[in-house]
């Protein structure tokens, strides 16, 4: 029996798509924190995002991390206003020997 596809399911699904995992030698791993941890660390106090829309921004694909279960979960080495692509190239390249 199959379950139909609620557009909160369809969402969630595109967000884990998005998640690019960070290397970690062989094995690799995404590293997740906190919408709100991430809010005040990317943010001066004052002008942290409500955590509704940094969830907005993990759906809509602007910034890298899941949804589960209604929490937030951004990928640590998201940094505001640096695309995602080029963050993930300069540590794949600091990475390397």
């Amino acid at each position: 029996m199959t379950v139909p596809a609620t557009a909160a399911r369809l969402a969630r699904i595109k967000s884990v798509s998005r998640l690019q995992p960070a290397s970690s030698g062989d094995m690799t791993v995404a590293k997740l924190m906190k919408a709100s941890q991430w809010g005040k660390r990317e943010f001066v106090a004052g002008s942290v995002p409500d955590n509704r829309t940094i969830k907005r921004w993990v759906e809509n694909g602007l910034l890298k991390g899941r949804v589960v279960d209604g929490m937030v979960w951004v990928c640590s080495s998201e940094q505001w206003g640096v695309d995602s692509m080029i963050s993930e190239r300069v540590r794949t390249l600091m990475q390397e020997d």
